[in-house]
């Protein structure tokens, strides 16, 4: 069962990383081939909404796994949940693709738009992204946080029966208290008669 746990994290932290990793190619790779002269001598190529879009979901996938790593098993599914979301607009930009060729009416064409075929990009970074987030769903309540590690353990409970005096009386006779047996040991046994 730990193996099986260990794999979907593992799968949840690849797919979400891989994910923002093309999602983030799609964003800045050009959607378009070609450029409209705005202004005498200055060359824009357009930017669709969907290739802007996906680098935002690129940040948010990125910001959603580092948050993960803190959060509590609830709000972990939670997440993952949201990030299922992510993936599934990141695949719809996709499919979307770039829209319809910028508007060459307004400015002057220095060459004419193609698509470039750069929205496909998004496509499997979606598919990534919702895979890696249903393993963080099925997976989470089994994992422990990062955060864990730094908690302290609770105290020993100490009952009203130990006084700290009958421990020095006892090193005082001989005995050791870090001894296994609590035994006596060492020289200290002659004086007692043990």
């Amino acid at each position: 069962m730990g193996s099986l746990m260990r794999h979907t994290r593992m799968i949840a932290n690849l797919g979400l990383l891989l994910g923002a990793l093309t999602a983030g190619l799609a964003a800045m790779m050009p959607w378009w081939n070609g450029s409209a002269e705005v202004i005498p001598g200055a060359v824009d190529t357009p930017t669709p909404a969907g290739q802007a879009l996906c680098g935002v979901l690129a940040g948010v996938i990125v910001a959603g796994w580092l948050l993960s790593a803190t959060l509590p098993a609830r709000a972990r599914q939670v997440t993952a949940v949201l990030l299922a979301l992510v993936g599934l607009i990141m695949m719809w930009a996709a499919f979307t693709g770039p829209g319809e060729a910028p508007d060459a009416s307004l400015v002057g064409d220095v060459a004419p738009h193609q698509p470039t075929g750069w929205h496909w990009a998004a496509l499997p970074g979606g598919v990534l992204t919702v895979a890696g987030a249903v393993a963080m769903v099925i997976g989470a309540p089994s994992w422990r946080r990062r955060a864990d590690r730094f908690d302290r353990q609770a105290p020993e409970t100490i009952s009203p029966d130990d006084d700290p005096a009958d421990l020095w009386k006892a090193m005082d006779a001989g005995l050791d208290p870090t001894a296994d047996d609590g035994g006596i040991t060492g020289p200290s046994s002659e004086r007692t008669g043990g």
